[in-house]
């Protein structure tokens, strides 16, 4: 199948990545997908470093951009797209227009990312979203939240889970010792770690008040915090979190280590992975922990409470409370067995549920 990819955007944050990816995972299953995006931008960059087919293309986000209408109506006639993936919710309008009034034969498909704050029932989002084919909500809550804040027919609205390369941290050959020998980290100790931009909507704060609640009781453990603080961000959240560490005399007791490219090597470091985001509409990195064979704990918020079925494939804690993440993690630390048995069935399940393969094969057969 011929595929296009709209991805109108400079940035590179998880939705253009998760573009990228989409681009690329459908060639390798034996799709033809060609990117459309601006020139010298961060996604034409991945494109020609992962040797995909890209072409220059950009509009100013104004509904009725007529020449950025007629341009993309020649160019999927030109590489005979057959279906379009619509990156950023700004550009269903123009994909919609495009096709109401310019004729455009492909399907518009849009992969929701992020849940809909407000409601969206206006006449004009009304036309551009059932002028869609499929809108992809990748959980049922997000499918729930697309149907009561619009007024899309439901039978366009398919629930399809995104998926990452399981096979990438299942198959990884690096062992604990050497990745914590990578990542200069205690051999021995036992490691908790979180991944993740230092921001306060990631929650790292109850996770170092959660060690500090486990030291209290006599459980020794360790943290590890990988991430980096967003450019610009003036909130100096990090120093925050480092001023936590002293008042609580846990700077012996947390290891922060920047975003490591091979993220697969990080998890392997690691013996339980805590997703702690008090609002993560779906979490990736909670899906490579689970790929990575680990115990998860994570938070009951967001998208995270559906990823994580409590007592199954990990454990629940009530959100923003330190005080459950602390006693969610004593469960999985002083029962070994049972730690064991959740990052095997939370292993198994991202291999069959959340694996790209499937995505693809479910998205466009």
């Amino acid at each position: 199948m011929k595929i296009g990819i709209i991805c109108n955007s400079l940035s590179w944050g998880g939705l253009e990545l998760f573009m990228g990816k989409i681009a690329l995972w459908s060639k390798q299953e034996g799709h033809t997908p060609v990117i459309f995006c601006p020139p010298k931008s961060k996604i034409e960059a991945y494109a020609q470093e992962n040797t995909l087919e890209y072409i220059s293309f950009s509009t100013s986000w104004k509904y009725a951009d007529l020449s950025a209408m007629y341009k993309i109506k020649k160019l999927f006639k030109k590489y005979q797209i057959e279906t379009c993936l619509i990156g950023h919710s700004k550009d269903i309008g123009l994909l919609a227009l495009t096709k109401r009034f310019f004729g455009l034969q492909c399907k518009l498909v849009y992969p929701q990312q992020m849940q809909i704050g407000v409601d969206k029932k206006d006449f004009l989002h009304t036309f551009f979203y059932n002028t869609l084919d499929t809108w992809i909500a990748p959980l049922p809550w997000l499918k729930e939240n697309t149907l009561q804040r619009t007024r899309i027919k439901p039978e366009k609205v398919k629930v399809i889970p995104f998926g990452i390369d399981t096979q990438l941290f299942i198959d990884n050959t690096t062992n604990q010792q050497e990745a914590r020998k990578i990542l200069q980290l205690p051999e021995n100790a036992l490691l908790i770690g979180i991944i993740g931009r230092f921001d306060p909507a990631k929650g790292q704060e109850y996770l170092v008040r959660a060690l500090a609640i486990l030291k209290g009781k006599g459980i020794e453990a360790k943290l590890v915090m990988i991430g980096e603080e967003n450019v610009g961000d003036k909130r100096n959240y990090l120093q925050y979190l480092k001023s936590i560490m002293q008042e609580l005399h846990l700077e012996d007791d947390i290891y922060i280590r920047p975003f490591q490219k091979q993220i697969q090597t990080a998890f392997k470091a690691l013996d339980i992975f805590v997703m702690a985001s008090i609002d993560e509409t779906y979490g990736y990195v909670t899906l490579e922990a689970m790929a990575s064979g680990l115990a998860v704990v994570g938070a009951n918020a967001g998208g995270t409470a559906q990823i994580i079925r409590h007592q199954e494939n990990g454990l629940l804690f009530e959100n923003k409370n330190p005080q459950s993440l602390a006693q969610a993690l004593m469960d999985v630390i002083l029962n070994p067995e049972k730690r064991q048995a959740l990052s095997q069935k939370a292993q198994q399940e991202a291999q069959n549920t959340y694996d790209y393969r499937k995505q693809i094969h479910e998205m466009f057969g």
